[in-house]
């Protein structure tokens, strides 16, 4: 409508102007480079890592061992992710989200609240990759509420939009600091870290004292709570969410939705546009949530 005009002001930072800053230095593009380049070479001929032995390393973890190139589909063989071939950059990030009083916490809790989207080049030294300067904030949700349920798509879409094309076919840039002629840069998200309200609410995911508490296995239910058999929980299988997914959006009547999200407790989710998306594996619950303010506490 004419003279109309947005309740609230959403600002984002371009992806690739990031990028463009990171590939500025000289010394954090050689570190890219080598942090790559060493993942194929612990990798090694067994194509694989011994995951019964001490991981050290965020990068010998199960999903960047299965992490495929954008060209496999396009080849049909599968090749890593970090396989890199000439004058290429294969880069992952962890995508944080959390929200916060602005005004300060008070004794009857938080009155308002606005949220975070912040990203970390993994490819970067571990004493690095976290400093102000080489973060990503990719924006600022707006309060004085947070977003309710699939509303934090509308506030992830730029980003993710940016994202798939930084996967496939990836983001050339015309002059870098050691490469004057050109690089062609490709990115992935690794982790997507969380408390477990945000982490749930970005995904699309049931809240974990609902039902479905659990994001990795397929136990529901208040009676299944307390069980110790680890071996025999099973897991949930990433491709059945991300159908469920579909159809919830795809739902004609909110009666439909309401019937899927009980079986499979399952929304749409923006990121699930990413190829390689794997709820079960890729959402970490944040240690200073999950350790210091949940197992030390208790």
């Amino acid at each position: 409508m004419n003279g109309s005009k947005p309740k609230k002001s959403f600002f984002y930072c371009n992806f690739k102007d990031y990028l463009a800053s990171l590939f500025s230095r000289k010394d954090l593009e050689n570190l890219q480079d080598e942090s790559a380049d060493n993942f194929m070479r612990r990798f090694g001929e067994n194509k694989s890592f011994d995951n019964t032995k001490e991981i050290n390393d965020i990068f010998e973890g199960d999903f960047f061992a299965d992490l495929v190139s954008p060209r496999s589909s396009a080849s049909r063989t599968s090749t890593l992710f970090f396989d890199r071939k000439g004058n290429e950059a294969r880069l992952v990030f962890p995508l944080h989200i959390d929200f916060f009083n602005v005004n300060g916490m008070r004794i009857r809790g938080a009155s308002t609240s606005c949220g975070t989207i912040v990203m970390a080049c993994l490819n970067l030294p571990k004493n690095i990759c976290y400093k102000p300067e080489n973060l990503y904030l990719a924006g600022i949700i707006p309060g004085p509420v947070e977003p309710h349920l699939t509303d934090i798509n509308y506030y992830m879409m730029p980003l993710t939009e940016d994202l798939l094309v930084a996967y496939e076919p990836g983001i050339f840039m015309k002059c870098t600091a050691l490469h004057r002629s050109g690089h062609v840069v490709q990115c992935a998200v690794g982790p997507i870290v969380c408390d477990l309200p945000a982490g749930r609410k970005l995904l699309g995911m049931s809240s974990a004292t609902s039902t479905h508490f659990c994001t990795v296995c397929p136990l529901t239910g208040r009676e299944t709570w307390g069980r110790s058999d680890f071996f025999s929980w099973g897991k949930l299988d990433s491709g059945v969410l991300r159908h469920a997914a579909k159809e919830w959006r795809n739902a004609p009547t909110e009666e439909a939705a309401k019937r899927i999200f009980n079986q499979f407790g399952v929304r749409s989710s923006m990121l699930l546009k990413l190829p390689y998306l794997d709820t079960t594996k890729q959402l970490v619950v944040d240690p200073m949530h999950c350790l210091l303010e949940g197992l030390v506490a208790r």
